[in-house]
């Protein structure tokens, strides 16, 4: 027979395991809470900027070529920005060079591209890599990626070393492969957050997306291929499921026809070539594979940028070259960063230079393709 005293603790026991977990409930919900209101700030601190409307001046196809305004090497001071943990104040920065690329070289409607940052959101992509990049999608089919610069030395090396080579380089080479960066957005503000390496991005890139509409569901495969042996370590890392997958990639996997397999690889030598004498490495190709019935319509002529039909007429065929942001002049300080980040006593080592690394990334694509005639 229960008494009366062990009723009570039981009714007690039961009370304390309901409240802790309403209190653990509510402790999960309130953190959910927290980070969605954080990356809404985030997202609203991007849109801000395609609120203005650029000027005349700023359109004028016929202003010459200028070299960037460059960016202080002093930050903004104020307390209220500077305590601030979440949210940036944002700026376009050269809407000359970048409007003159989308209307004159790559034909992107302008009020189609500023109306997809006029929707108040963005899809959330995630973090990805070692250099744990933000990414968010507009949500008009995926057709612009915003993408997060969070290490200085990728920003600075882009708006310092490369954006003027990358504007004249477009203009002139309209069927590159190079991914089409069509805003640059920068914080100029001191914060306290950032300088202890806590805070959100501050700097940020708008690309166009060239696999739009992607559906694994479907049938899609996207690969982001790059040489395997130009970093050693002393011990490799385990592979992630989808490393092996791209390192068992099928080769010959790739199927063209002579005439698109000596346009891909002209381009992406002159590509190459480019990147190369800017002293990038680490690039990676991004290959998008979709089941032909699965695209609607491509561009005429084809290209491989926006599509093209394998030579047996059963996929679509995506490419570009895209995270050409690693200078080799910058390499040991990154490499000693990303040691930091890997578990274990690898001592790894930067073995390549950029007509190396070049070299090895196009060797790797021919080993890739398949060539009908």
């Amino acid at each position: 027979m229960l008494s009366i005293s062990d009723f009570v603790a039981f009714i007690s026991i039961l009370t304390c395991l309901g409240l802790s977990t309403t209190l653990v409930v509510r402790g999960i919900q309130g953190k959910h809470h927290h980070r969605k209101k954080r990356n809404q700030r985030l997202v609203d601190s991007i849109l801000k900027p395609f609120s203005r409307t650029l000027t005349d001046r700023e359109k004028d196809p016929s202003r010459p070529r200028e070299a960037p305004v460059p960016i202080p090497s002093y930050k903004r001071f104020n307390w209220k920005t500077f305590l601030r943990a979440t949210g940036v104040r944002l700026s376009r920065r050269e809407v000359g060079l970048f409007y003159q690329l989308r209307q004159k070289v790559w034909n992107i409607n302008e009020d189609e591209y500023v109306k997809c940052f006029k929707q108040d959101k963005l899809e959330g992509g995630g973090n990805l890599g070692f250099s744990g990049a933000a990414f968010f999608f507009t949500p008009n089919g995926k057709r612009f990626i915003v993408k997060s610069l969070p290490n200085e030395f990728e920003w600075k090396f882009f708006y310092d070393d490369l954006l003027v080579s990358y504007f004249s380089y477009m203009s002139e080479n309209r069927d590159s492969l190079l991914c089409r960066i069509t805003d640059a957005l920068f914080n100029l503000d001191l914060r306290f957050w950032n300088w202890i390496r806590l805070g959100t991005a501050s700097n940020f890139l708008v690309m166009q997306n060239n696999l739009p509409d992607f559906n694994e569901d479907k049938g899609c495969k996207s690969y982001d291929l790059k040489p395997q042996d130009y970093l050693r370590a002393d011990l490799m890392v385990p592979m992630s499921s989808e490393q092996e997958e791209t390192m068992l990639f099928h080769k010959k996997g790739i199927k063209l026809s002579r005439q698109n397999y000596d346009n891909l690889i002209t381009v992406l030598t002159r590509d190459c070539k480019f990147l190369s004498d800017k002293k990038v490495v680490d690039y990676s190709l991004l290959l998008g594979i979709y089941p032909i019935e699965c695209v609607d319509k491509l561009e005429q002529p084809q290209n491989f940028f926006s599509g093209v039909i394998s030579s047996d007429g059963k996929f679509v065929y995506r490419i570009s070259i895209i995270d050409y942001f690693f200078s080799h002049k910058t390499a040991p300080t990154i490499i000693a960063n990303v040691a930091d980040v890997i578990p274990g006593d690898q001592e790894f080592t930067f073995t390549d230079k950029p007509s190396s690394y070049r070299q090895k990334f196009l060797d790797m694509v021919k080993e890739y393709i398949d060539v009908t005639d």
